[in-house]
């Protein structure tokens, strides 16, 4: 944009456009179970069911995650553009016991994170890290706060650190590791999906075996929005939308 007086013509640019293409792709399950299974367990393909929403949902966080872009979501902490990571991993502090996170690790992420108001923005942690959770405190105040509800289990988030939710997720790595604590802009990922799942079901399959064949299947598929770490206004530590600290060994 430009200044111009009152009668002045404005100034055109041509602005290049990042072209990102996404196109879905299936994640489909299948089980058989025998009719007498079915006869005497009502329950059988309730539990089924269950089973597979679980497993897709999380087959889905961790493509989101880990997932090549080959027939699948391109995964925050896979994704690279020319050479260049897309999470940004902070240093640890210096003489860092090993297999620990502490409050130094937690304000350096958040300085290097790329996100604006509004944002949806989180804490994704193994759930290996919850116990060093308690300990961390800036002077006499912890930074820390646990679940409101008496019932935690009512809420997704295990309460709150600097302000931003936690999600206690399987895809975290183990503590200590890179990737155990994951501070995420999840707006600055894209993620398309086609309807609900589907589940049908078919009797003529395995018609001579005596089983019932139960098929479940989604369409979806993502990938974060910006392609490399950006460097800001002011300053030249780059920021992203995805951070977490180098591995503490």
């Amino acid at each position: 944009v430009y200044r111009a007086g009152e009668t002045d013509a404005a100034t055109a640019s041509k602005p290049k456009i990042n072209r990102m293409e996404l196109k879905l792709e299936a994640l489909k399950g299948l089980a058989y179970v025998s009719e007498r299974q079915l006869r005497n367990s009502a329950a059988t393909s309730v539990i089924l069911h269950n089973a597979f929403s679980s497993e897709i949902a999380f087959v889905k966080d961790n493509e989101i995650w880990r997932g090549t872009g080959v027939g699948e979501c391109l995964g925050f902490a896979v994704q690279a553009h020319e050479g260049t990571a897309l999470m940004v991993q902070v240093a640890k502090k210096t003489s860092q016991t090993a297999a620990t996170f502490v409050i130094e690790n937690a304000t350096s992420m958040l300085s290097r994170l790329y996100a604006a108001s509004g944002d949806a923005i989180v804490w994704l942690l193994n759930r290996d890290c919850t116990g060093q959770l308690p300990l961390m405190t800036v002077g006499d105040q912890p930074v820390f706060l646990p679940p409101a509800n008496v019932d935690a289990s009512k809420s997704p988030f295990y309460g709150t650190l600097l302000g931003y939710p936690i999600l206690i997720v399987e895809q975290a790595e183990t503590l200590g590791t890179a990737g155990d604590v994951v501070l995420a802009n999840l707006s600055k990922y894209a993620l398309i999906e086609q309807g609900a799942m589907r589940s049908e079901t078919s009797m003529h399959v395995r018609f001579i075996y005596d089983e019932m064949t139960f098929k479940w299947s989604t369409d979806f598929n993502g990938h974060a929005m910006v392609r490399k770490p950006l460097t800001p206004f002011k300053g030249s530590a780059t920021q992203s939308p995805f951070v977490t600290v180098e591995t503490r060994s």
